[in-house]
């Protein structure tokens, strides 16, 4: 969306032609109206739990109809994201490159550097150029269409959700769980890695993930990690988009109930006034004047210190 290009849900849903089978899931979606696709996520993992409980249904989610069984809504959610990958296979084709971005990536060429890309398009391979890039990417969700990094669309259970679902001994209920699907590729595994080898001091840079629970798994394991030393949010729009992200981020670290402070995540996260817009492809030059400054000061901070990067991408 930074790009312009047409990735948001509602730009998913308002292109499906009246043709395509109108399964119950697509249904109950069209009725409503998430915003976000973590939104969509949670929805999924709320069926996962009442598929067949028409009560809950309609008072919860304002559908009137259950699904049969839950193979029936595994079915339908591997539908969409059939659906998915196809609309977003033709809209990475009509990407741009943003300068800026270029240079952000350009200025971080080293092997320091992670880009922990939540991403399905390619948009971080055409920024990187391809094996001319030192910087270590790891796409941690999938690529389109790929057999070997399939992608991972599902809910990021915790530990007692799963338990729930893992108990009612239904294979149907746990096939998109997250945590289950990273155990297909070495993904966790890399970024593990990298974790474990990176230098003391790492500073995490979000750009363009909202840092929903949907991803709380991943996120909680890297900005609760012993060698982060800052986190901080590139903000869309203006304060206001900085606040969404970190009551995010806050529910994500989940620090409540710990009794020392040192031992608690949130200081890590930079304030507002540490942290720079969001860079769109329709930016002003005072918004691009103010980007590059800040590049400038993370690329001193990161020379002065020999500290890793580590960059958290959702551009789309």
């Amino acid at each position: 969306m930074a790009h312009g290009l047409k990735t948001s849900y509602n730009h998913f849903m308002s292109s499906l032609k009246s043709d395509i089978p109108q399964n119950r899931l697509l249904s109950l979606l069209r009725r409503n109206k998430p915003d976000y696709w973590s939104e969509i996520e949670y929805t999924y993992f709320k069926l996962l739990n009442a598929y067949d409980d028409k009560q809950f249904i309609v008072k919860s989610l304002k559908f009137d109809s259950i699904f049969r069984s839950s193979k029936e809504l595994d079915e339908n959610f591997e539908h969409i994201k059939e659906l998915l990958q196809n609309y977003l296979l033709n809209e990475q084709n009509e990407l741009k490159l943003i300068d800026c971005y270029s240079k952000l990536f350009s200025a971080f060429n080293d092997e320091d550097t992670l880009i922990l890309d939540f991403n399905y398009t390619d948009t971080i391979y055409k920024y990187l150029n391809g094996k001319g890039s030192r910087i270590e990417h790891i796409k941690i969700h999938g690529e389109l269409m790929s057999v070997d990094n399939p992608i991972i669309f599902g809910y990021a259970a915790n530990v007692e959700e799963a338990k729930v679902l893992s108990d009612k001994n239904d294979e149907y209920l746990m096939k998109n769980i997250k945590k289950l699907r990273y155990l297909l590729t070495d993904n966790e595994l890399l970024l593990k890695k990298y974790l474990k080898e990176s230098l003391d001091s790492i500073d995490v840079y979000i750009l363009g993930h909202s840092c929903g629970v949907s991803d709380r798994l991943i996120l909680h394991e890297l900005f609760t990690h012993n060698k982060v030393n800052s986190i901080t949010p590139f903000y869309f729009g203006e304060m206001d988009g900085f606040l969404k992200t970190v009551i995010n981020i806050d529910r994500v670290i989940d620090d409540y109930g710990k009794i020392e402070q040192k031992e608690k995540s949130f200081a890590k996260l930079n304030n507002y006034k540490q942290s720079t817009t969001m860079l769109q492809h329709n930016s002003t030059n005072t918004n691009i004047d103010e980007f590059m400054k800040f590049v400038d000061t993370m690329k001193a901070k990161h020379n002065n210190k020999l500290s890793s990067i580590g960059m958290i991408s959702s551009f789309l």
